[in-house]
């Protein structure tokens, strides 16, 4: 898990939200108006297409009158198996969870790059140390999941390029 995550308040200009983005090196943050109530995510390409709808209307100032362009909150506890959390980060747009603590409120997120950390044994308290059997049966039956879905599921970079898919996608795609 990565902290702070990164946040805006909802009442920010979007003025300042450009600011944030272009000084915080982050390609997203949570929207928020407390600790346990996120309005949303913002994200680099949302806040494009907010920065058009403000310009067309700078009376409205602060992003939350912007709220349709955000993209929903996946949320995850942080006592949830790896297996659950995997799932949830690969279905998630952007490809990001918010955990939340017993109290409902946000602690961290996490990514890709923290589940492949986690995955690879790097992290300083699991330094080599190699999956537990449970782990690694939860990662075989989301991995046979995502493979074998009746739903065409993919994963794509910041770039837009897909990363992985599972075989229904690739029959739609043709490619064998």
């Amino acid at each position: 898990m990565k902290f702070p995550i990164p946040s805006l308040s909802f009442d920010m200009t979007v003025s300042d939200a450009l600011t944030y983005f272009q000084q915080s090196g982050t390609d997203f943050a949570v929207v928020m108006a407390s600790k346990d109530r996120l309005q949303g995510i913002i994200s680099e390409s949302n806040l494009i297409k907010l920065f058009l709808r403000f310009n067309s209307q700078r009376n409205k100032e602060e992003i939350i009158l912007y709220r349709d362009c955000l993209s929903p909150v996946q949320l995850v506890q942080e006592t949830e198996d790896l297996s659950a959390v995997i799932q949830k980060v690969m279905m998630a747009i952007g490809h990001r969870v918010i955990v939340i603590n017993n109290q409902g409120e946000a602690v961290g997120y996490i990514g890709p790059k923290e589940i492949l950390t986690l995955l690879n044994g790097d992290s300083i308290r699991d330094k080599g140390k190699p999956l537990s059997p449970d782990q690694s049966s939860q990662l075989y039956i989301y991995e046979s999941f995502f493979t074998h879905s009746p739903f065409m599921m993919h994963s794509v970079n910041p770039h837009g390029f897909i990363q992985m898919a599972n075989e229904i996608l690739h029959r739609a795609l043709g490619i064998s």
